[in-house]
């Protein structure tokens, strides 16, 4: 089993409707390493974007929201 408090965690899609959602429910069940890309700052459509993203926030589990 896989213990998710203590993994860095990443949300696509994260400040959306259901990604707000999915943030607080991860957050009230002790994780504190959760990490959500906005467009602003990682334009996830660009592969130079993605690995700039996987190289600042290494993260262990990927929830995708996005669109």
């Amino acid at each position: 089993m896989i213990h998710l408090p203590d993994k860095r965690i990443a949300v696509t899609g994260g400040d959306g409707f259901l990604g707000r959602h999915v943030v607080q429910a991860r957050g009230n069940r002790g994780c504190s390493q959760i990490t959500i890309p906005l467009i602003r700052q990682y334009d996830l459509t660009r592969e130079a974007c993605v690995e700039q993203f996987y190289a600042d926030a290494r993260p262990e589990i990927i929830i995708h929201l996005a669109r």
